[in-house]
Order: structure tokens, then C-alpha cells, then sequence
């Protein structure tokens, strides 16, 4: 047995501490879990009641006898947090790619709704993007903002959040289950990037031709009905509209393989952070519900009824999304 526990097990004890280490004077968000009835050493065993979850700095003490049974079961019924859950990213790079539906590259505002910033970068004195969002929940109470990299939850609000102790990274689940957010850190050799450039380029085709087969489908069956009006026979209908079709694929895509167009995306955005040996990236995942103004968010796409944004590469823009009641403007430079 592993003495990992499983996620069940792992959210149970994140739950039962408010998130946060239940030691008094802590709360740091940063959890390991810790078997204490029976120690670990003793019997391998991923029962949650005789589990707790700790900080990376208190689990150490827990296993070296600091707090008896009785103590941390009082702790698991009496935890330190209530209201608010503090955290903070210790990451600090003057040069930085946001991965959110498109590559940021040295960002200002990735994300605005109805003239709200919801993430964005700010240099501090010494030159050093930190990261800042306002999250909220479908009525509109925030639930996680971020300020300069130290970030704060709102425990009424929220059901789960996850920050492995690594510190690298962050995900939270609303208590409405419309806002889902997962963040994370890396700093990574230029070569794994352009692998992950790769797979990411992989995932936006698979988009696109989803994309592609739905569109084909409605101009089809458009024409189809146009044709049919027309009075044109079946089987030159279909002769018809195999030729149209053929004709605006060729229209649509460049001489260039699949693969050599794949290899201009990777080389082309290599070329544009200046080829470094070394990449840090901030990764946003997100699923978010503005009072009917939806949003998904991955490195494969950004979408928002009625658009899907496949791919992209920004530097130096003002506001990569920004959304309003009617209107969506892509990439605002001014």
C-alpha cells in the first residue's frame, strides 16, 4: 500500500480542517496527511479517522510525537481556520508565459469581464511579474483573489482547494460547482517546453477539426435545403455539394503538411521569447460562470459562447479577452 492516500480520503481530510492546518497559529494550505491512530510505522492504513491533514512543516513534529491522539483528534474537530484560507506563490520571473487558451508571453490583462480585470500580471520594483486574479461565483461573490502572488479563499464560498505542498501550484472547486480553477507553475528545459508546444498544437487540430466536421455539417445541410428548393435531383445534389465542399477546403488551408505546420507554430513561438534555455509558464485551467457570461479554459482553446479561440501567440498586448454583455473584442492593444 502506497502511503499516499486516495483522493476520497484526501478530500475528507482537507474538509474536516477547513482547508487549512489545523494547528493553532497556522493554516497554511499547503497539506501532507498524517496517520497518527495507528502510526503509519505500525499499520498501513488510509482509514480517515484515524488521519489528519497537516502542513508540510507540522507533519514532521505530528510523526515525532508533538501532539498526542487526543490533541489531533480535537484539532479534527476544532480546526484553526474559519473563514479565510492564505496562501502565496513564491514564484518571481521577469520573464513569464501565461498559458490561458493562448500563450501570453510577458503579460498585462489575460482576462477581463464587463471591464472587471480577472487575471493579470503586474511587475513589482525589481522587474518581476506576479500574478493577481479576481475570481468570483455565479452571483458574483469572489471567492479567490490574488494579489501580487499572495492569495486569499473565502471558506463559505468554496468546497475544495488543493495546494500540494510543493507550492507550484492551486486548484479550487466553487461551493456552486460553477467555478473550477487550477493553477500552476513551471520552469522547465526549452526543449521539454517545445515538446508541450507539440502536444498543445495536437490538441488545438483535434478542436479545429471537431470545429471543422460541425461547420461542414451545417453548410451541407444549408445547401441541401437550398438545392432541394431548387428542385435539383438527388444524385446531383450530392455531386454539387461534394464539389463545393472541395472547393472550400482548398480555399482554407496552405500547401505546408500537417506536420511542417506544426513545426512553424513550435519554432515560430520559440523564436519570439528569444529561444531561452529555460521556460517558466503559468498554466490557467478553468471552467467559470459570470452570471450567464460562461468560460472554458485550457491550453488547447479559450471558449465563450458562441466562439471557440483555437490558438494564438500574444506579446506585448494590453488585454488578451475581454468580455462584455454583447460584445467579445479579441486581443486589445489599446
Amino acid at each position: 500500500m502506497n502511503r499516499f492516500p486516495p483522493v476520497e480520503v484526501r478530500e475528507i481530510l482537507r474538509k474536516e480542517v477547513n482547508l487549512g492546518c489545523p494547528i493553532e497559529g497556522c493554516g497554511s494550505p499547503y497539506l501532507q496527511y498524517h496517520h497518527f491512530d495507528p502510526p503509519w510505522k505500525e499499520k498501513h492504513h488510509h482509514d480517515p479517522q484515524g488521519m489528519i491533514a497537516l502542513c508540510k512543516h507540522h507533519h514532521p513534529e505530528a510523526d515525532n510525537g508533538a501532539w498526542t491522539k487526543e490533541q489531533l483528534r480535537e484539532m479534527k474537530n476544532n480546526p484553526f481556520v474559519k473563514d479565510e484560507l492564505i496562501g502565496r506563490f513564491n514564484w518571481l520571473r521577469q520573464d513569464i508565459l501565461v498559458m490561458a487558451g493562448v500563450i501570453v508571453h510577458n503579460p498585462q490583462v489575460i482576462l477581463e469581464i464587463r471591464n472587471e480585470k480577472v487575471v493579470w500580471m503586474q511587475k513589482d520594483s525589481n522587474g518581476y511579474y506576479r500574478l493577481n486574479m479576481a475570481v468570483r461565483d455565479f452571483e458574483g461573490n469572489l471567492v479567490l483573489e490574488i494579489i501580487d502572488n499572495d492569495w486569499v479563499a473565502y471558506n463559505e464560498r468554496v468546497i475544495d482547494i488543493v495546494c500540494p505542498p510543493s507550492g507550484k501550484e492551486l486548484s479550487l472547486v466553487s461551493k456552486d460547482h460553477k467555478t473550477n480553477l487550477a493553477i500552476r507553475f513551471d520552469d522547465v528545459p526549452i526543449d521539454e517546453f517545445k515538446v508541450r508546444l507539440f502536444s498543445i498544437w495536437d490538441g488545438m487540430i483535434k478542436v479545429r477539426e471537431r470545429k471543422n466536421q460541425e461547420f461542414n455539417q451545417k453548410r451541407v445541410t444549408a445547401y441541401d435545403e437550398y438545392l432541394t428548393k431548387r428542385g435539383v435531383p438527388q444524385d446531383e445534389k450530392k455531386k454539387i455539394i461534394e464539389h463545393h465542399l472541395a472547393r472550400f477546403d482548398s480555399q482554407r488551408f496552405d500547401s505546408q503538411t500537417p506536420e511542417q505546420e506544426k513545426e512553424r507554430y513550435v519554432t515560430e513561438i520559440v523564436r519570439r521569447i528569444g529561444n531561452p534555455e529555460r521556460v517558466t509558464t503559468c498554466a490557467l485551467k478553468a471552467s467559470l460562470d459570470y452570471q450567464g457570461i460562461k468560460f472554458e479554459i485550457d491550453e488547447n482553446g479559450f471558449s465563450s459562447n458562441p466562439i471557440t479561440i483555437y490558438s494564438g501567440f500574444f506579446s506585448g498586448c494590453k488585454v488578451a479577452y475581454s468580455f462584455g454583455e454583447e460584445s467579445t473584442i479579441f486581443g486589445k492593444n489599446g
